[in-house]
Parts: C-alpha cells; sequence; structure tokens
C-alpha cells in the first residue's frame, strides 16, 4: 500500500498493491472506507446515507477512471485494521453496469 490518510471517520488507502482479476491494464487502485466508528456495517447501494460505505476506484494507463460503489456485503472496521467481503458495480459506459465481488483485509500502521 503506498498511502493512508484518515479524516473524520473516513480511511482513504491509495496506490493499493496487488489486482483484481479481468483488469489487465490498470495502473493504480484506490480505496476509501467511510464509517464514523469501528465496528461490524451491513453495506447497501446507497450508503453515504446511512453514514458508511466503500468505494473501489480504479486508474487505467489511459487516464480512465473507472469508480465501483457498494452494492452489498459487509465491512468491519476496529481502529486502522478492518476487513471488507462486499459486491460492487461501476457503470460500464454501455448503458449497462460492470459487477464485481470486492474482498480483502488491511492493517495499518498510525
Amino acid at each position: 500500500m503506498g498511502t493512508l490518510a484518515k479524516s473524520h471517520g473516513e480511511l482513504y488507502f491509495t496506490d493499493l498493491v496487488g489486482s483484481v482479476a479481468g483488469f489487465k491494464t490498470v495502473l493504480t487502485w484506490g480505496f476509501d472506507v467511510v464509517a464514523p466508528k469501528d465496528g461490524t456495517y451491513k453495506l447497501s447501494a446507497g450508503g453515504l446515507t446511512t453514514g458508511h460505505t466503500a468505494q473501489l476506484t480504479a486508474g487505467y494507463k489511459t487516464g480512465k477512471t473507472i469508480v465501483f460503489n457498494v452494492t452489498g456485503g459487509t465491512m468491519s472496521i476496529k481502529r486502522l485494521t478492518g476487513s471488507i467481503n462486499a459486491k460492487m458495480a461501476a457503470a460500464n459506459g454501455k448503458g449497462g453496469k460492470t459487477n464485481i465481488s470486492f474482498v480483502g483485509s488491511w492493517s495499518c500502521k498510525s
């Protein structure tokens, strides 16, 4: 992981290390988590209205960016550690959506 910032219940991870199956030309991955306090959260579409959500961003070598928003799942946060098991979707530019499963965990130093 390259960078972590925490502010007002939000964690921002940038320059993630790793890959996602089916996405071969991605240059950088970013992951944003919104959770007002430690706990386990049920995720759903429209999570910003409930105060917690997660978003995955793919930055391609061409300059194109795709943002995947949560459509369902769970997320646990305890200080700078956590895990997520979520379904996410992004507009595919063809009038439809690209759906992915996003499963991961993190443990960061303060």
